[in-house]
């Protein structure tokens, strides 16, 4: 990961995110670029295409933040239109040319569309991590829980969360299949033999496996506990558009509504 862009929109809201992404930057010794992007709250500004006052001053204040803190090793980009489709469509676009990309949880800050995480995850083929609204995350990557079903979206945020699960100092799967053996294979001994645990070997990541038990929302819970009783600093997890891990379900939104810890999302 040498490339890494975070979303901001207003230095408080944005101190967080500021936070994780550098400090994932960090690890990799990547480039970390501020996006600005916030929603004019005047229609006129909107429909005339213009910058409004609005759009300008937070602009202003998040930029000396940035510079002030994470100059030296960041640049800065800007979307001063504030119409909230452009920047939907903006934002999804700018994350196709990173390796990584870090957003607020849904309702961090003011006058951002509530669909530009789904937005992202869904349509800029870019994992994502979300930092939720409350809390300091000093630490990421260090505990990794991930929550696993052997689908396809589960088996692409193991692969892009790779690098992060090669330095972390310990990896849980959390299994959420019940036709997933102890061991981390599938049941069936004629077909190949294939597991999870042996396919992290074989990338250098060393991980444990537990099982977790319980239906769609239920799942989520007991992932995001997990997660909370082995001091986990980031969950990784596949959104899906079926199943217990369905971006338009109630799973997804359930996790982006009650994280307490930093999510990477990959579709």
């Amino acid at each position: 990961m040498r490339d890494i862009i975070v979303h901001v929109d207003e230095p408080g809201a944005s101190e967080a995110r500021l936070a994780v992404a550098s400090a994932i930057a960090g690890h990799f010794d990547a480039r970390l670029t501020a996006l600005f992007a916030k929603s004019s709250i005047n229609y006129f500004d909107v429909t005339a295409c213009f910058p409004g006052d609005y759009v300008l001053s937070s602009s202003h204040d998040v930029r000396t933040f940035f510079e002030r803190t994470y100059g030296d090793h960041g640049r800065w980009m800007e979307l001063l239109h504030g119409e909230p489709n452009f920047l939907l469509q903006e934002i999804a676009f700018c994350a196709r040319y990173s390796n990584l990309i870090v957003l607020g949880q849904p309702g961090d800050g003011q006058h951002m569309p509530d669909a530009l995480v789904e937005r992202v995850i869904l349509h800029s083929g870019t994992p994502v991590v979300v930092v939720p609204s409350h809390g300091r995350f000093e630490s990421v990557g260090e505990h990794i829980i991930v929550g696993w079903n052997a689908s396809r979206e589960c088996a692409r945020a193991v692969h892009d969360a790779l690098p992060l699960l090669r330095r972390a100092a310990s990896v849980t799967l959390a299994v959420m299949n019940s036709a997933i053996r102890p061991d981390g294979r599938r049941p069936s001994e004629d077909l190949p033999p294939v597991g999870v645990l042996d396919h992290l070997a074989a990338n250098g990541v060393e991980a444990r496996l537990e099982h977790l038990r319980g239906e769609e929302v239920g799942v989520m819970d007991l992932l995001l506990s997990r997660a909370a009783d082995i001091g986990g600093d980031l969950l990784v997890m596949g959104a899906s558009t079926h199943g217990p891990f369905s971006s338009f379900g109630p799973g997804f939104r359930h996790v982006l509504g009650h994280m307490t810890l930093p999510v990477l999302f990959s579709h």
